[in-house]
This record gives structure tokens, sequence and C-alpha cells, in this order.
């Protein structure tokens, strides 16, 4: 968040974010290489093949993310008179305050929006730029609802609560931004954090014997080299950890968000599980990942309770 002159806040995307990404993306990457020349140093073809393409998957993205960290463009700017989505970009979007009716959560396909609702959009919908309007469309997956609306993702954890304050007060006279209080909106919303506890832990370990022995089953029955038996069983021990990084990235808010669309969504949701069977095979080199946020996690959290009680 910066805030410049006449009552203008920026809101920026979080880099620690897109580092995530890009270390989550690399880490996909070497495993899958590694998979890749592993399985074909072995004549395993077919997991050679599936190698090759984790490392295609994930390793493509990684350019895109590193150019849009580096650009660091804010995402929002809210002015006592303006609300303006990318105010530096090469399209655009200024909306006056005098045209917002008001605005409300949407939960589409995974991500959760603050639609904007104006009074006439039409007003605003001829000068929208084309671009904007494919990235609704892939964003929604074909669907259709308001052009207007923030991604909350595009917005830090920290500077949520003071996103709401601004929208609602910012052209008030008693605005003070260093005395932001805290979103209701916000409070409603799951602490995805919280769920990581023993027995998220021991629902992982089931799901991991089951693809332990499925992988068994698919790939190694009859199979005497015991370096392939001994990276399954290192699969089978990490794989809880590599999870608990994608669900945290990802996982939670997924799961979250399905709740609240409709059966056939629910349905489809279940394919996450082809997900899981290809977290496991990577599990060795994202495993020690998850690991080491579950340290970092805990002593934040220790020094965080040591501080408030000296």
């Amino acid at each position: 968040m910066k805030e410049g002159n006449s009552r203008a806040i920026y809101f920026y995307p979080s880099k620690i974010k897109y580092v995530s990404l890009i270390i989550l993306g690399i880490v996909f990457a070497v495993g899958g290489i590694a998979m890749c020349y592993s399985a074909f140093k072995n004549d395993d073809y077919t997991n050679s093949l599936i190698g090759a393409g984790i490392a295609i998957f994930f390793g493509l993205p990684i350019p895109f993310v590193f150019k849009v960290m580096i650009d660091a463009l804010p995402y929002l700017c809210l002015t006592e008179k303006e609300l303006i989505i990318n105010p530096l970009g090469k399209n655009p979007l200024p909306i006056k305050r005098e045209d917002i009716k008001g605005y409300r959560m949407l939960y589409i396909r995974f991500n959760t929006f603050i639609e904007i609702i104006l009074y006439d959009e039409e007003k605003y919908t001829k000068h929208m730029s084309k671009t904007h309007r494919k990235l609704n469309s892939i964003g929604t997956m074909g669907g259709h609802f308001s052009l207007f609306n923030i991604a909350l993702g595009q917005i830090k954890v920290s500077e949520r609560d003071l996103l709401f304050y601004a929208l609602d007060n910012i052209d008030s006279p008693y605005f003070d931004v260093e005395n932001v209080p805290s979103s209701k909106i916000l409070k409603t919303m799951n602490s995805f954090t919280s769920q990581i506890n023993q027995e998220y832990f021991m629902k992982n370990y089931l799901l991991s014997l089951i693809i332990f022995i499925f992988s068994m089953l698919l790939f190694y029955w009859g199979d005497n080299d015991m370096a392939s038996l001994n990276y399954v069983i290192t699969s089978f021990v990490l794989f809880p950890f590599a999870k608990l990084l994608f669900d945290v990235m990802i996982g939670f808010k997924l799961k979250s968000s399905v709740k609240k669309q409709s059966k056939t969504m629910n349905y489809m949701y279940q394919l996450i599980y082809i997900v899981y069977f290809v977290l496991f095979l990577v599990s060795p080199f994202v495993g020690p990942v998850g690991i080491l946020y579950l340290i970092t996690r805990s002593l934040h959290r220790w020094i965080k309770k040591r501080n408030d009680n000296p």
C-alpha cells in the first residue's frame, strides 16, 4: 500500500506470493526433470513422459510470473473521486465514485471477487479494453458476471482490512489510514492455516498410503529395482508435506470455493485426486519445501506469542 497526494491509496500485489509461485514452479519443474531422467535411464518411458509433462507444465509460466513481479505495477488505486483498476497499466479502468452503487462478494470458479455494482454499466463498458474483457472471460471460464470487479487474491492479506475500509470511507472527512478497523467481511472468511493440525496429517497419510499402494500396483508390481521402491517409499513419507504446501497456496481456497458452487462443480472437484497423484510423484522434491514452511510458520507463531506475552 502506498498513499499519495489528495488521499490516493495504491494497492500492490504481494511479491511474496509471486516468489512462492516461482519457487513452487522451479521445484516442480526440477522434480519433473529428475523424474523424467531417472525413469528414462531405467527404460520406464511412461514415467519419463509424465515427468517431462510436469516439468513443462510448471516451468513455462515461470518467466511470465517473474516479469510481473519485476514490473511491480499497482493493481488498484482508490481516491476520493475514483476507483482505478490497473492505474499504471496499459489499460487502466477508472470508475467515478459517484457512479458506484455499492459492492458485494462473489465466488466464481474458485476465486473471490469484490463486484463493483454501478448505476449504469453501459457508461463504462464501451470504454473497456478488449484485453480486460478477455481476462474476465478466462477468469470465469466462459461465465458472465459484472466486468467491474476487484480480485481479492491480488490484494495483500495485510491490506485487505484497509481496502474494505477505504471502499466505504475514503471520501469521509473522518477517514484515518492509521486506525483501520477489522473488516466484518474478512472475519467471516475461514482461516485456512488453522486447518493444519494432527487430524490433517492423519488424513493425508491415509491418502498417501492409498496412492502408495496404487503406485506399486500400477508401476512397480514385480519390479526388483530397489531404487524405484525407495523412491515410492520416500514419496509416501513426504507426500503430506508436499500437499501442505499445495493446500496453503491453492487447496484450502479451492475447497472453500467449491462448497459455494453448484453440485456440478463438486463433481469436477473430484478430479483433484489426479493432481494429488502427480504431487505424490514429485513429493521427494516438493516435500522438503513443505517441511521448511511448517518450521518457519511454527517459529513465526512462537516469536509472535513471545512478543505478545513478554
